[in-house]
């Protein structure tokens, strides 16, 4: 299978409404008229060099995707300038369940598979912002966040500065603010205004 035809079939199957990777290769057939085989498409979701490929692919297309409505003058947050020297995002955890015929772990155990997404409030671009769990180990959004934001600092200019708004059940860790220089703002049921004292 070669590579674009690798990325229109994640593109479609991301947008296509099925329940599983198998109902996807079904109803690819019975749409498209595309017959792919199970076993070369769910060996091609393993193969390292594509993914990393998509990496790059998903990180190219933001930044261009990001500059077009920049130069379009899209800027959801305009009205806010004090706001200009931040990037903004909106992120929270998605996890799907297995299928039932996925491998399970070392214990017998197979648990939902997830990650955190993040929406740029400034442009409205929705980019995948790092792995929980492939579904092997139980692992909790929160600390996963808290190494990512750290691993990101740690990695940027100084100068760029960045905010998270997130489920209120990141304030958990008193900590949290001493580890990391990223701002994290808990999304709230409520109306909040922010003011300057």
């Amino acid at each position: 299978m070669k590579d674009i035809d690798f990325i229109r079939l994640g593109l479609l199957r991301c947008i296509s409404v099925v329940d599983s990777g198998r109902h996807f290769l079904q109803t690819n057939e019975q749409i498209y008229g595309q017959l792919l085989p199970h076993s070369t498409y769910f060996k091609s979701l393993k193969s390292h060099r594509r993914t990393s490929m998509l990496e790059a692919f998903e990180q190219q297309s933001y930044h261009l995707h990001a500059e077009i409505l920049l130069s379009q003058g899209i800027d959801y947050l305009k009205a806010f300038p004090e706001l200009d020297e931040y990037t903004i995002e909106a992120a929270d955890g998605h996890f799907i369940d297995h299928a039932c015929h996925t491998e399970k772990n070392s214990k017998g155990k197979v648990y939902a598979a997830g990650g955190i997404y993040a929406l740029n409030l400034r442009s409205g671009l929705l980019r995948f912002l790092c792995l929980v769990t492939n579904g092997t180990q139980r692992h909790q959004e929160i600390p996963v966040l808290r190494d990512h934001i750290e691993k990101q600092n740690k990695g940027n200019n100084s100068s760029q500065k960045h905010l998270y708004v997130y489920d209120k059940a990141v304030t958990d860790a008193a900590s949290h603010g001493e580890r990391t220089r990223g701002l994290v703002v808990p999304r709230r049921r409520r109306a909040v205004v922010l003011s300057e004292s």
